[in-house]
């Protein structure tokens, strides 16, 4: 049984799908992938019978190798209110 789920997550990360499916997954247009693949800036692909496709898996990857973390988060530092007689720190 467990097997059967790992074969079935395999088949899913093997998967091809096509430029157009990648351009709206990402939200460009399939001349923006087109470049990508000119300037090697983006995922791997294939050539298969004159179709560029991608492997599922290979865009997943690129898409994690892609990720920046936000800037960290600012932290409120307390400032006592005017004419206040509290002591900041610092």
């Amino acid at each position: 049984m467990a097997n059967e789920q790992n074969t079935s997550a395999w088949i899913n990360l093997s998967a091809l799908i096509t430029e157009q499916d990648l351009a709206e997954r990402w939200h460009k247009s399939t001349r923006t992938l087109q470049r990508y693949r000119a300037d090697n800036s983006g995922p791997a692909w294939l050539r298969i019978g004159g179709n560029v496709l991608y492997r599922l898996s290979d865009v997943m990857d690129f898409e994690d190798r892609s990720r920046r973390e936000g800037a960290p988060k600012m932290t409120r530092t307390h400032i006592p209110p005017s004419g206040s007689t509290e002591v900041g720190t610092e």
